[in-house]
């Protein structure tokens, strides 16, 4: 399958799962309270940490090395089993002292699943890293889309009977089950049979350095799920996680998707500088096309957003929301960043990067955390800023970039977002009688009308690129005749 492709598989995969996440905790937030999504914060924070753990970085080793043997794919298989097994116990057992932490009893059941849920979900690792290796994007995507769509469908049956905690973590085990039983299924010829645990000698060198790397970004990313949740508790960390979900869309669900085709693709190509170069910054540019007006537009409609899809009990959220908007179009960008550093096979300029990032945000949380959440996000948006700058720096030197072409790639693609934003401000500021839900309606559309005027202009090459890419699907399968900078 080619790039573009992948890319797109890999971009629907992440875009659909978060709309069919978002979708449900609309409707879990109708039906729920801020306080129970807290909760589910505390809890997520510790699988995330964990998850990390369960790869242990080898099913990058799966994808870095292209000529991996079975016997190293075999042994790696039993491998996350193994490790995942001792997660797993570890977290049931330590589940009454993590409640202790957070000073909340009601934490412990959903732990508990969340433990059940890992221990399943470790059959699929391996499967999935050997997908991505091959660029088998369509595939992965069919059987995430097909799990999401039950385990959400279950969740809301739960809220809807009133099984509050079954509602909110009953994704965390239904989704693994189905992923890791379809994933074994079609990849155990290639993946199931006797270890040979001689290979772990070879795999764990390069995992441990990805492991160390992911832990950093992690405990970076979840500092303030954490400082939330333990001092300010389940109601702010519920409001918070909101905020969040939303906010990280472009990073998560749209860098990441791009990011999940990068590091195998730039490992193919063994070093070649040139080769990399240009796949990266054909990436970063078409992901900035993408993730920059939508946060930027989000953030000027963030007030009507909130009180039409959640309704008040939830406006604490909006400035929230605002603030990590911004953080959220930033790392979108910066996120590919990490796929050069993994696919030249120095994950360990990465850890180091995130290591004195984690420092940095230690220090600014603990003096902003006493502000509230407003206060823990704009220590988000502070350390993005100063650290995410530095690591884009990095990569710009590692590729022989000068500081001035990076700028002025970024400069293009922010200029039309900027513009759209201060349009939309000043229209509200106007128009101040509507109703939230017809007002943000005419938002929307003001916003894309706006967006796509100046980007035509300001940055036009990529602005074609992207209507040549949504003309390709259309029905009528209208061409418009430009050169194309694809991936």
């Amino acid at each position: 399958m080619s790039t573009v492709n992948n890319a797109k598989w890999s971009f629907l995969n992440g875009v659909g799962m978060q709309m069919i996440a978002l979708v449900t905790n609309v409707v879990l937030a109708r039906l729920l309270y801020p306080e129970i999504f807290g909760l589910l914060g505390m809890a997520t924070v510790l699988l995330g940490l964990l998850l990390i753990f369960q790869g242990a970085g080898v099913s990058s080793y799966i994808i870095y090395d292209q000529e991996c043997s079975k016997e190293e794919v075999v042994t790696s298989f039993w491998l996350n089993i193994i490790i995942s097994t001792l997660i797993a116990t570890l977290l049931i057992i330590c589940s009454p002292l993590i409640c202790n932490f957070y000073n909340d009893e009601r934490l412990q059941p959903i732990l508990i699943i969340t433990a059940v849920g890992l221990f399943f979900g470790s059959f699929g690792i391996t499967g999935r890293a050997l997908f991505t290796r091959d660029g088998h994007f369509k595939k992965l995507t069919i059987i995430d889309f097909i799990a999401e769509l039950i385990a959400s469908s279950v969740a809301i049956g739960a809220a809807l009977y009133h099984h509050e905690t079954f509602a909110i973590t009953s994704r965390l085990l239904i989704k693994p089950i189905i992923q890791s039983a379809a994933l074994v299924f079609l990849t155990h010829k290639g993946s199931v049979g006797l270890p040979q645990f001689k290979n772990v000698r070879k795999i764990l060198p390069y995992g441990t350095k990805i492991l160390g790397s992911q832990v950093f970004i992690y405990s970076n990313n979840n500092l303030d799920y954490l400082l939330i949740g333990r001092f300010l508790g389940s109601r702010e960390l519920g409001i918070y996680t909101m905020a969040y979900q939303w906010s990280m869309i472009a990073r998560i669900y749209i860098g990441g998707a791009i990011n999940r085709v990068a590091f195998p693709l730039i490992s193919k190509q063994e070093g070649n500088l040139i080769s990399i170069k240009k796949i990266y910054t054909n990436m970063i540019t078409k992901v900035a096309m993408v993730t920059f007006p939508i946060c930027f537009g989000l953030m000027a409609i963030s007030n009507e957003f909130v009180n039409l899809l959640y309704g008040d009990k939830w406006s604490e959220a909006v400035p929230v929301l605002s603030i990590l908007l911004f953080v959220g179009a930033i790392t979108s960008v910066v996120t590919v960043g990490g796929s050069v550093f993994n696919g030249l096979g120095k994950p360990d300029i990465d850890m180091k990067i995130n290591m004195a990032s984690f420092i940095g945000a230690v220090i600014i949380f603990l003096l902003s955390w006493r502000y509230g959440i407003i206060g823990i996000a704009v220590g988000v948006l502070i350390k993005c800023i100063v650290f995410d700058s530095f690591k884009l720096l990095w990569v710009s030197k590692l590729l022989k970039m000068k500081v001035k072409e990076l700028a002025q790639m970024f400069i293009k693609a922010l200029l039309p977002s900027l513009i759209m934003l201060l349009c939309l401000l000043a229209t509200k500021k106007v128009i101040t009688v509507l109703p939230g839900s017809l007002l943000m309606i005419i938002l929307i559309i003001e916003g894309i009308i706006i967006y796509s005027i100046s980007s035509y202009y300001l940055n036009r090459d990529n602005y074609m690129w992207l209507i040549n890419k949504l003309a390709s699907k259309a029905p009528f399968k209208t061409k418009i005749k430009i050169r194309e900078q694809g991936l």
